[in-house]
Formats: structure tokens, C-alpha cells, sequence
């Protein structure tokens, strides 16, 4: 594509189905690019789990945390991968660096080479697939002989999971259920919802060890669009927060 034809592309970006010229998405991207993610407790909380040199990011999205990781560890090597291809589109033309790659690939039915990566990271991602033991599997025949594996995944104790059975009509929301955009990345999307215990054995079944968990974000919702976060609170209630990450490694 053409310098022209690069400024004249639009980016639709599936989360929320908005459209973005070039110019639009740069100014959306900067604060990523300058490092606003690591001003988020789930993102700090998850970095300090990673290990390198060679990453795999599974459900990349447009790249964010690829960049970001990537950014801070000019030595790595990171392949961020995606079955969206508007995510991917993005990631390729707006979100690169010398050490990373992105691709459309469904690694179930185009899997990685072996023992080819020191960590796998599954960010907000194994919530939305209906087959997670497989994803799992996968994952250890891609990481090396003690690599490690990050997940990270809404909390099913966290205070959002039990307020969305109050305060509206749940029989008309499970009926529009069958009505809801598919391919979003977003909450629409959710199949499964864990907690740390669920997490752990999940992987103990699948090959790992597991190594280590963190709470992060804490937010009361006030309406379906509206929250407010108590940042105290990912302290003292650690086990109701928004998020739940685990890190474990591949069993020798």
C-alpha cells in the first residue's frame, strides 16, 4: 500500500465497532505507545510475571501489551497473535517495533512450533473461548521446558460478577443472548468466568506448576456504563477485585 493509501485507510475497531481514520487512530494509540498501560494495576501486575526473551501474546488484540512489552525489552522477541483480523490490521500498521510480530492465526488449527517460546501470556482472553483445556494444551507445546504461562481473566468473586444479577430484567437479557455480534473481544462474548482455584487446577491438569496469583482494579458499578473505582479496595478485599492473574510454568 501506498503512502497515500496508508493516510486514507480506515481501521474499524471491533471492541466497539467505531471506525477510525489513520489520524483518529494515531491520536487514540499515543497514550498506549507513551506507556498509559502500565498506570493500570491489572497491566502492572501482569508485566512483572512475564520473562523473556521470546513471547508469545495469544489474543493480541491491536497489540497494546505487545507494544508495551516490547518497548521495555528491546532484546525480546514478541508474536502477538489474533483471529480478528481488524485487531490485527491495526497492530501491523500502528503498533510495531523491531522486536514484534503480529498475525491472524487461530492457534488450535494453526498451531505454533514446539518448544519454541519462554513465556505464553492469555490476557482477558480465555474468558471468551468454550474449549479453554485445549488452549491450554496447546500452550504447553509451545513453551519451552519451563517456560512460564500468564493468565489473566475477570474474577468470578469479583463484586461486577454478582451485580449483574440485580437491577434489571434477566430473563430479557438471556433471551437477547442469541441476538449478540459475535468476533467483538468484548464482554458480549464471555463463556466462562474463573476464580484462582478454578485456574490452578486447570493447569495442574494440563502440564503446570502453578507459581503465583495477583487481585487487581476494583470498581462499583453504578449502571451498566457507569463504575467507580476504589483502588483502596484492591487491598484490603484483594479477592473480590475486577481481575484475577495466575502465572504458572510448564512441568518438567
Amino acid at each position: 500500500m501506498t503512502r497515500e493509501g496508508n493516510y486514507l485507510k480506515k481501521y474499524r475497531f471491533a471492541h466497539n465497532d467505531q471506525t477510525f481514520t489513520a489520524d483518529q487512530l494515531d491520536e487514540q494509540l499515543e497514550p498506549i505507545r507513551n506507556g498509559s498501560l502500565k498506570a493500570d494495576s491489572r497491566f502492572r501486575q501482569t508485566f512483572k510475571l512475564v520473562e523473556g526473551p521470546s513471547v508469545l501474546d495469544v489474543g493480541c488484540s491491536i497489540g497494546a501489551v505487545s507494544y508495551t512489552l516490547a518497548k521495555d525489552h528491546p532484546d525480546w522477541d514478541i508474536l502477538g497473535v489474533d483471529i480478528l483480523e481488524d485487531s490485527v490490521s491495526i497492530a501491523n500498521d500502528k503498533m510495531t517495533l523491531p522486536n514484534t510480530r503480529y498475525e491472524v492465526r487461530d492457534i488450535l488449527t494453526n498451531p505454533v512450533n514446539a518448544n519454541t517460546f519462554d513465556c505464553v501470556i492469555f490476557l482477558e482472553t480465555i474468558e471468551h473461548v468454550d474449549v479453554p483445556g485445549q488452549f491450554i494444551r496447546e500452550f504447553y507445546r509451545a513453551l519451552k521446558p519451563g517456560g512460564c504461562l500468564v493468565i489473566s481473566t475477570p474474577n468470578a468473586l469479583a463484586v461486577q460478577s454478582f451485580a449483574r444479577h440485580f437491577g434489571q430484567d434477566i430473563k430479557k437479557r438471556l433471551h437477547a443472548i442469541k441476538d449478540e455480534p459475535h468476533n467483538t473481544g468484548s464482554h458480549l462474548e464471555h463463556v466462562g468466568l474463573y476464580d484462582v482455584y478454578t485456574l490452578a487446577r486447570m493447569l495442574d491438569r494440563n502440564g503446570f506448576d502453578y507459581v503465583e496469583h495477583h487481585y487487581a482494579r476494583f470498581h462499583i458499578p453504578l449502571s451498566r456504563q457507569r463504575y467507580v473505582q476504589l483502588g483502596l479496595f484492591e487491598t484490603l478485599l484483594k479477592p473480590m477485585c475486577d481481575t484475577v492473574i495466575i502465572k504458572a510454568r510448564k512441568r518438567m
